[in-house]
């Protein structure tokens, strides 16, 4: 029997999978954010109280500092939705059968409760005395996890009627 070979005709996919992939990234990119931010600022402490430290050094770790939580609340924001839109191309490129649609409509479902326990676990987090005064820092991240279940619920109605379109299209 001879092994059919993949190439661009047996791409098959999932739109919870990669909503569930997109959603631990950016959840993953957000807790290490704000313990780096915050293991800096100690860190920053630290060289600012040393005095053998010269002072181009503690310029430099001071602005550093100043720059950290900005840069990385725009480079987790631009990945969020970097990912969401490689994902609604990727759904243009998969070759589905149309049932797939009615089982991707169940499984957005289950990727809902991930992202409402996944939402709630960063809240719960972010809400720690020694945490929240760092996680205040990163608003865009802040307001993406605050409304992660919105956006992704969008994302995966968008994806599915993506793969609706492309299902009606052939």
């Amino acid at each position: 029997m001879k092994r059919k070979r993949c190439g661009q005709t047996c791409k098959k996919g999932n739109i919870a999978i990669e909503g569930i992939v997109i959603l631990v990234i950016i959840f993953v990119m957000a807790l290490v954010s704000i313990f780096a931010y915050k293991t800096f600022d100690e860190l920053n402490s630290d060289i600012a109280s040393d005095e053998e430290m010269g002072s181009e050094a503690k310029d430099l770790s001071q602005n550093m500092y100043i720059k950290f939580a900005k840069l990385f609340d725009n480079v987790i924001l631009f990945a969020f939705v970097l990912l969401l839109i490689f994902t609604i191309v990727g759904v243009f490129m998969l070759d589905t059968h149309p049932i797939f649609f009615a089982i991707t409509i169940m499984l957005l479902i289950a990727f809902f409760v991930v992202t409402i326990m996944l939402a709630n676990s960063y809240d719960e987090i972010m809400q720690d005395s020694d945490l929240s005064s760092y996680a205040n820092e990163f608003t865009y991240t802040t307001w993406v996890m605050q409304h992660v279940l919105q956006l992704m619920i969008a994302a995966g109605f968008i994806l599915a009627i993506a793969l609706f379109i492309k299902v009606r299209a052939t």
